[in-house]
């Protein structure tokens, strides 16, 4: 009886383990054989009814509401240039970027980029030269996978904000 109630318990905990293995394995496997743009950078562009300024305006709550969460984002608004930056934005535990959105007329441009990799002992590197680091690639060629995974909904919550301030 007791080898039966052994085998119930534990028999959902090793599953699990070997899930987030098998997680993990596919990852790597996937980060292996794919081919990463470079330099690493996302561009989206969008249009609005709404005026450059209050387009801008829309452009810079919705960074600042990101934002007032973590307090080690840096944003800089160049309101001359109709740009706004926001840097040091976490995109994975080891990955920081730059977020820029830059307005013209009723246009946005929104770009990910300078995608930096921390590693352990305080040293900051651009993910293409960390990815061609032998201590390093196989980790920030799997957080690049996810980066690329999830870099769309981004897009999709800036598209809603703004759609929402319209």
């Amino acid at each position: 009886m007791r080898y039966i109630f052994s085998i119930l318990f534990f028999l959902p905990l090793v599953s699990v383990a070997q899930l987030t293995g098998r997680a993990d394995d596919t990852l790597r496997k996937i980060s292996d054989t794919m081919h990463f743009p470079n330099p690493f950078t996302f561009k989206m562009n969008g249009a609005s009814p709404l005026s450059r300024q209050k387009l801008y305006s829309a452009c810079y709550r919705w960074i600042k509401t990101g934002a007032d969460s973590l307090q080690e984002i840096n944003i800089t608004k160049d309101s001359a240039h109709w740009k706004i930056l926001a840097g040091n934005i976490p995109a994975t535990a080891d990955i920081s970027f730059t977020l820029q959105i830059t307005i013209s007329d009723h246009l946005y441009t929104c770009f990910l980029q300078q995608y930096i990799y921390h590693t352990i002992n305080g040293v900051r590197m651009p993910v293409e030269s960390a990815a061609n680091t032998k201590d390093y690639k196989t980790t920030v060629n799997v957080e690049r996978v996810i980066i690329m995974r999830d870099y769309p909904q981004i897009f999709n919550s800036l598209k809603n904000y703004i759609k929402m301030a319209e």
